[in-house]
């Protein structure tokens, strides 16, 4: 096995793994009776972990000096030992611009690499933005250790992973790709798989991706004192798995179909049923104590939602879902202090303690700049499809939602609660007849009526 070592501003380091080596260490200073392997970022201790040759296998076991997650997973025991195997990937964290990643191949390489370029690329469906890449159709990708199969991949920066015979590291909105050698990638994948099945933790079996998340019939409100339609006859259904954007004029009833499916508002008609027994909500303004800390909020809360969960399961989780929501470094900061996409993760954190599966965000996006609000959707379109969630997003955000690959379908709402369309944003096109999705309002605005009735014979016809 070999070790593919990026420290800032120093390029990659190749280094053998030497089977008849047992232990070597990783740090800025050697440590007497082990082989050393040299890092020198100022910012890493003398000694950061060690690698162990066992039976056959390698492992990584961290000193406790510094954070350190192999395969996305934080090592806090320096007695704990994780496996190595073709894909493994070391991230040493310091701080968010300093860190220091380290790859594992089975394989050999030249160490030359080249940036990738999609516009000649033939084995992935690849893109990219302003902001990065974004790998469609992410098959047979390698990734942290195992095989991903999801709808698309977004990589970010200090990201190593691989593809057919190409390993791929990712750095300040770049690609580059070295040509693997010698590599057996069918053996490669066998080990992948029984490191995941051996390692990985067991899940509770995802919902059926066509199963219903929510489905509403004839779901009907009329304000007397207004003589207005709150919800006007909605018959809508949204499969699990499903990332969606809600959108629509003013006072067309968005966050009041919420009020609906959260049971805060009682029905004139209609009924409305939802898959599973808990409901995550983020409201549109935070109702966190600004006075409390990162941790001090995760433990109130898990506390309230996590009641059949001992102590140490309950901060297994929160310790989980601070990674996964990139909050790891900010758990003793106080929530007050927080900036706007810190406190919105923070907000869905909470939500996701007891793994709801619907989850409705009123306007998460509101407020934050285009970096933050693009790694909120990053983060979201990764919920749906490790999870297998049902994600409904109230926004205004016309070019996030419909511009960006994170959102699987469009809801649209007209005036009284009615609705013009629901499906997937590519289909919108041909439904509004318009060019552009940004045209969407003003193809709305004059037209509600055709569009709605358009929408209801759509519904009827699949009765």
């Amino acid at each position: 096995m070999q070790i593919l070592i990026f420290e800032p501003h120093r390029g990659c380091k190749k280094v053998l793994l030497k089977k008849e080596t047992p232990k070597i260490n990783l740090g800025k200073t050697v440590r007497d009776g082990y082989e050393h392997i040299q890092l020198n970022s100022d910012f890493l201790p003398d000694y950061v972990g060690i690698i162990i040759y066992h039976e056959g296998k390698f492992y990584f076991r961290n000193y406790g000096k510094i954070n350190i997650f192999v395969d996305n997973k934080r090592l806090e025991d320096s007695s704990v030992a994780m496996r190595l195997v073709h894909g493994s990937m070391i991230k040493i964290q310091y701080s968010e611009n300093k860190n220091v990643y380290i790859g594992c191949i089975e394989g050999e390489l030249d160490n030359k690499w080249k940036v990738f370029k999609p516009e000649t690329n033939e084995v992935l469906d690849i893109q990219k933005d302003k902001k990065g890449y974004v790998i469609r159709n992410a098959n047979d990708i390698i990734f942290h250790g195992r095989k991903i199969n999801a709808r698309y991949f977004l990589p970010k920066d200090g990201d190593i992973f691989m593809h057919d015979n190409r390993i791929f590291y990712s750095m300040k909105n770049n690609l580059f790709f070295d040509v693997l050698k010698n590599t057996n990638l069918q053996q490669q994948k066998k080990i992948v798989i029984n490191k995941q099945k051996q390692y990985q933790p067991q899940h509770p079996q995802p919902i059926n991706k066509r199963r219903p998340a929510i489905s509403m019939e004839h779901v009907t409100r009329y304000d007397k004192k207004k003589k207005w339609y709150r919800l006007k006859d909605v018959n809508l259904t949204i499969n699990s798995g499903r990332l969606v954007a809600i959108m629509g004029v003013s006072g067309a009833g968005k966050s009041t179909l919420f009020d609906a499916i959260l049971k805060r508002l009682k029905l004139d008609e209609g009924t409305i049923k939802i898959d599973g027994d808990e409901l995550g909500h983020v409201p549109q303004f935070s109702v966190l104590r600004k006075g409390n800390t990162v941790q001090e909020t995760m433990e109130f809360y898990a506390s309230k939602k996590l009641k059949k969960y001992n102590k140490e399961e309950r901060m297994q989780k929160i310790d989980d879902l601070l990674d996964k929501l990139n909050l790891s470094l900010f758990k003793q900061s106080l929530v007050g202090r927080l900036s706007g996409g810190q406190s919105r993760r923070l907000d869905i954190a909470v939500q996701l303690l007891n793994e709801p599966r619907v989850i409705l965000m009123d306007e998460p996006d509101s407020g934050l700049d285009i970096k933050s609000c693009r790694e909120l959707y990053e983060i979201l379109a990764r919920l749906v499809a490790d999870k297998n969630s049902t994600i409904l997003v109230i926004t205004h955000n016309t070019h996030m939602a419909c511009k960006y690959p994170y959102i699987d379908d469009l809801l649209f709402m007209a005036s009284q609660g009615r609705i013009c369309f629901y499906g997937q944003k590519e289909d919108a096109l041909n439904y509004f007849n318009i060019n552009d999705l940004d045209d969407i309002y003003n193809a709305v605005e004059n037209n509600q009526d055709y569009f709605v009735e358009k929408y209801n014979n759509l519904v009827n016809r699949r009765v």
